[in-house]
């Protein structure tokens, strides 16, 4: 019995992600970055759906980050992804849109939230500063008390080659502080 919940479930969330900007009646959310950076106290690769004050407290205190706009959660909520420890410059991590898909499903017959997340990494070939990083991104937008999915994409970002300066030596001149 229990298997076929989650065949069930595994279905739904394809269908989901699969059709997430693809259906024309998909509902755009505008939202208000809150915070992003580089550096926080959250070292997890996580998404999190923030509907009361105590948790959104709790989790910003973790991930020590101050935010300074107010969240109302009586008509607001908070999306908070974090991507987790990294070795090197050249990580991010961004929400670039949310979408609620109306009546997602035949068999739910729901609406459904789903946030797309973009991770960027570099490139293999990428000459990296060795600092320890933790991207992180978190957004307030209005309430919605449904279903909230994540659709992540990972993107590996090429490094442009290096360049001869006007002196003929590769990279930078060495006055470029």
């Amino acid at each position: 019995m229990e298997m076929r919940w989650l065949v069930l479930g595994i279905a739904i969330c394809a269908l989901v992600f699969a059709t997430a900007g693809a259906i024309a009646g998909a509902i755009e959310v505008p939202f208000k970055t809150i915070a992003k950076g580089q550096f926080c106290d959250y070292l997890g690769e996580d998404n999190y759906v923030v509907r009361d004050e105590m948790t959104f407290k709790v989790l910003m205190a973790k991930a020590g980050i101050v935010v300074n706009d107010s969240v109302n959660f009586d008509r607001e909520m908070v999306i908070a992804t974090f991507y987790g420890w990294k070795p090197t410059s050249g990580y991010d991590i961004t929400i670039r849109s949310i979408n609620i898909i109306p009546k997602a499903t035949e068999l739910t017959n729901k609406d459904v939230m789903v946030v797309t997340v973009v991770k960027k990494k570099p490139g293999e070939d990428c000459i990296l500063m060795p600092v320890i990083t933790s991207p992180f991104h978190v957004v307030k937008l209005p309430r919605f008390d449904g279903e909230v999915v994540f659709k992540e994409i990972t993107v590996v970002e090429p490094c442009k080659p290096a360049k001869i300066d006007a002196s003929g030596d590769w990279g930078p001149p060495n006055n470029y502080y």
